[in-house]
């Protein structure tokens, strides 16, 4: 999609023939990963590195330049599997935007691994802390909401993919072991945070779980589903 648009704006039929190889070779790698995901996409191949740099050597425009910076970056951090550098990414790309919510009201929706307080259970300073220290400088709050599906489905991130089950006891649900089983009705629940982290803090409660301790300091609130349902792709 991206060299598809950049192929429309460029001045440099070189850097246009490259775009509309990049775009045809990469639509043809997902169409065989969607057939048989052990296949992969085009963006990992060595010849797509090779690509952006020979565009990044040409007479292209600063706009192209920019998004070609970026496309480098994202794949220096989905080779490496460098989850430090891809928040530092999110958080930079924020604040290239913070004259738009500074001095504002704002609403946040991010993946809640994204957004706690403190240290994220992905054990990095995430947006949430980012945002919590931003309010905080100005004297004021920000409150953090994490909202869990106990059971269900959830939807594969490619259409025609079967949807996901949920298990309560995957790696992801497994710190909030203590809060699932208090969910045995099929209302919504909401845990609010803020009394067990007042009684963390003063020593009357003992956490020996990291990532539980997390939790507690990281949201005001833990809302559970007790079953969800898988997103539907539109049909257009």
């Amino acid at each position: 999609m991206i060299c598809n648009e950049l192929k429309q704006i460029t001045q440099n039929n070189q850097a246009k023939e490259t775009y509309e190889n990049i775009e045809e070779k990469s639509k043809a790698y997902f169409s065989a990963y969607l057939k048989d995901p052990n296949n992969y996409f085009y963006f990992f191949t060595d010849e797509f590195e090779k690509q952006l740099n020979e565009l990044l050597s040409l007479d292209i425009s600063k706009e192209e330049k920019e998004r070609i910076d970026a496309l480098t970056l994202s794949l220096k951090i989905y080779k490496e599997q460098n989850h430090h550098l891809r928040i530092q990414l999110m958080k930079n790309n924020l604040m290239k935007v913070y004259s738009n919510w500074e001095n504002k009201k704002n609403l946040f929706k991010y993946g809640a691994f994204h957004l706690a307080k403190g240290e994220s259970l992905l054990n990095v300073y995430d947006l949430g802390n980012l945002v919590n220290n931003i309010a905080d400088s100005k004297f004021e709050n920000s409150l953090h909401i994490i909202v869990l599906g106990k059971s269900g489905t959830q939807a594969s991130p490619f259409k025609g993919f079967p949807d996901e089950t949920i298990d309560e006891n995957s790696n992801n649900l497994k710190p909030f072991e203590l809060l699932l089983n208090n969910v045995t009705t099929d209302q919504w629940h909401c845990f609010d945070m803020s009394p067990l982290r007042t009684a963390l803090y003063n020593g009357k409660v003992v956490v020996n779980n990291t990532k539980l301790e997390k939790i507690i300091k990281g949201y005001d609130y833990v809302i559970v589903i007790p079953e969800v349902t898988a997103a539907k792709f539109l049909v257009f």
